[in-house]
C-alpha cells in the first residue's frame, strides 16, 4: 500500500499526513517541495496543532515562505466545518507567490479519515488569476484504508490548468464502495511556476451518496413513516 512517507523535519507549520498508520480521525495538512514529501525541510500541521492559524476545527490555516515560495495563504477545511461523514467534502485553496522568478515546483496536500458511506466523488479544480506563468495539477486519493496520507488509490485525477481563469470538473467519477468503512481521502495539488508573480487557486471535492445509500435512507423515511402512523392509530382508538 502506498503511502506518504513520514516527514524528517518540520517548520512552523507541520502536517502529519504521511505518518505511521492511523484509525483515528485525522485531519492534517503538508506543504511539501517533493512529490512525496520526502524533504528534510517539507512541513505537516494538525488541525489545531503547531502552526494551525485558525481556531476553527476543521479548518488549517497555514502561511510562511517556502521552497522560493511565498505561500500567503493555504486553507484546508474538512468535517466537521464542511460535509459531513455520510457526504465527504473537503477543499484546499491557496495564494501563492513566486518570489524568486525562477522555476518551481510546490506540493500542497490534505487528508482526513473516517469517512463513511458508498458515495460518487466529484472534483473541481481552478486557477482564477491573471498570472500565466503556472501548471496546476490536482488529485483525491482514497477509499482502500482508514489511514492518514495513503494515496495508493487514485480516484480522480484533475489538470493540468495552465491558462489564466481556468477551471476543470471531474464531474461523477471516484465511486467508493463499502470494502473499507470508514476509510481516509486526500486531497493533492501540484503547483509549477516560472517567473515572479502571484497565483490563486481551488481543490474542491463533494460527493453525492450511491442509489443503493439513497434507496436505504428512502425505505427508513418510510418505515419510519409507517411506525408514526400506528402509534397514531392506537392512540386514536
Amino acid at each position: 500500500m502506498r503511502r506518504i512517507p513520514g516527514l524528517v523535519g518540520a517548520m512552523v507549520l507541520g502536517f502529519v499526513l504521511f505518518g505511521s498508520a492511523n484509525a483515528e480521525a485525522a485531519f492534517i495538512a503538508y506543504v511539501c517541495g517533493t512529490q512525496n514529501c520526502s524533504g528534510a525541510t517539507d512541513v505537516m500541521v494538525t488541525d489545531n496543532g503547531t502552526g494551525d492559524l485558525s481556531s476553527t476545527t476543521g479548518a488549517i490555516l497555514i502561511a510562511g515562505t517556502y521552497f522560493g515560495y511565498d505561500l500567503v495563504i493555504s486553507t484546508s477545511q474538512s468535517k466537521p466545518l464542511v460535509g459531513s461523514t455520510t457526504q465527504p467534502q473537503m477543499d484546499i485553496g491557496y495564494t501563492l507567490t513566486n518570489a524568486i522568478g525562477t522555476a518551481g515546483n510546490i506540493w500542497l496536500y490534505a487528508s482526513d479519515t473516517n469517512f463513511t458511506g458508498q458515495v460518487s466523488l466529484l472534483g473541481n479544480l481552478n486557477g482564477n488569476t491573471s498570472y500565466s506563468a503556472y501548471t496546476i495539477d490536482g488529485s483525491i486519493w482514497g477509499g482502500s484504508s482508514n489511514n492518514v496520507g495513503d494515496i495508493s488509490n487514485l480516484l480522480i485525477s484533475l489538470g493540468p490548468l495552465s491558462t489564466p481563469l481556468s477551471y476543470i470538473d471531474s464531474g461523477s467519477s471516484g465511486q467508493i464502495g463499502s470494502v473499507v468503512n470508514p476509510y481516509s481521502l486526500t486531497l493533492g495539488l501540484h503547483l509549477f511556476t516560472n517567473a515572479l508573480g502571484t497565483t490563486t487557486g481551488d481543490l474542491l471535492m463533494t460527493s453525492v451518496p450511491e442509489p443503493a445509500s439513497l434507496l436505504l435512507l428512502g425505505l427508513g423515511l418510510l418505515g419510519g413513516g409507517a411506525a408514526v402512523r400506528r402509534r397514531r392509530r392506537r392512540n386514536a382508538a
